[in-house]
């Protein structure tokens, strides 16, 4: 169990988090942005994400940065992880996919 949360939040409850990023659940592969959250979403679960967090760890108010950081909290506590690239149009922009334990820990090796 991470050191951010006291104890694991459940599955169901990590699901409504990824439909604050317009995201089906876990097997959900469709690329977003910190931008794509749905802030009001956010909001609405912060009161039942927080009793989960250690009480320093427990965010008080909802931004994109700390919306995010609660979902890959959130993701990381089953497993999950994210991939990231980087796309330049106007600007920087970093787009995310959901990763999934058996692709985290896949190696490819060309000897």
């Amino acid at each position: 169990m991470p050191p951010v949360f006291r104890e694991l939040p459940p599955l169901e409850l990590v699901e409504r988090v990824l439909l604050a990023y317009s995201l089906r659940g876990f097997n959900d592969v469709t690329w977003f942005t910190k931008q794509s959250c749905h802030l009001a979403a956010m909001e609405e679960l912060l009161p039942e994400l927080i009793p989960y967090y250690t009480p320093c760890k427990a965010e008080e108010q909802v931004t994109y940065t700390s919306a995010f950081r609660m979902l890959r909290h959130c993701i990381k506590a089953h497993g999950y992880d994210l991939r990231y690239i980087e796309k330049s149009c106007r600007g920087k922009e970093l787009w995310y996919q959901l990763v999934t334990p058996f692709e985290a820990d896949t190696e490819v090796r060309f000897d």
